[in-house]
């Protein structure tokens, strides 16, 4: 009989089982190609009508003060949404790196992406459910030195400006536990905070902070087998099939 050892990394010969996709993400780009669209269009829309009804040269020239004014009033948001823009991509391709890193777990793992619970206003990024347990993955694409000072996370000796993300992910189990008390018996979950940035440096290893583990995305695969074998308190079937009802997709 072979013992397979789950605290050893798997061959990439089998893939996990994969459930939904980000609409998260769709719904975010068409929502800053609109706005994009607005601000673009709404000055040329503007100069444009002014030529077409005014014959005059001071029809011209009001026209032009107006789209120097469009210019100067729109500017401001013009930047915050390219600023938020840039955000986002980077968000973006910090958890389509995770999901790869995801990918390379063996078949007896299952991942949900996007997963709505709750309010619905938010979205957990990624929920493994395998062998060694359940993991709520939250991603950040964040650079630097990300540590800890006793209440907060920081980065380069800064806490992160208006993000608190242990408490986003406190909230974020919270209200999974409460989605899945209508299921049964609800199993532990053990929260992730995975920093996809191969220039984000951390120093956590596998120790805990305020209940969740902050990881490297490098160190993903061997924390989620670095736990024993955990027996669920309810058929994983039946778990699976729960959230399956919530992802994106």
């Amino acid at each position: 009989m072979v013992t397979i050892n789950c605290h050893q990394l798997p061959s990439t010969a089998y893939m996990a089982k994969f459930y939904g996709k980000n609409q998260y993400i769709r719904h975010t780009e068409l929502r800053y190609f609109s706005w994009s669209l607005i601000v673009i269009l709404v000055p040329v829309a503007v100069v444009f009508l002014m030529f077409i009804y005014g014959s005059a040269i001071w029809t011209i020239a009001v026209a032009l003060a107006v789209l120097l004014l469009l210019i100067i009033i729109i500017k401001p948001f013009s930047d915050r949404l390219n600023l938020k823009g840039l955000q986002f991509y980077r968000g973006d391709y910090g958890e389509k790196q995770v999901r790869k890193t995801l990918k390379k777990l063996p078949d007896n793992f299952s991942v949900f992406e996007d997963v709505r619970v709750g309010d619905k206003k938010g979205n957990i990024d990624f929920i493994v459910v395998g062998p060694t347990g359940l993991f709520l993955l939250e991603v950040k694409s964040f650079s630097g030195s990300v540590d800890f000072d006793g209440r907060e996370l920081t980065l380069n000796g800064k806490v992160f400006r208006n993000r608190n993300f242990l408490r986003q992910v406190h909230g974020e189990v919270w209200a999974l536990k409460q989605f899945l008390e209508g299921s049964g018996p609800v199993p532990y979950i053990n929260s992730v905070l995975v920093f996809s940035s191969g220039r984000a440096r951390l120093n956590f290893g596998f120790h805990p902070v305020e209940n969740v583990y902050v990881i490297h995305k490098d160190s993903l695969q061997k924390l989620l087998h670095q736990f024993p074998s955990y027996n669920y308190p309810l058929p994983r079937e039946r778990l699976e099939g729960k959230l399956s009802e919530v992802v994106g997709g």
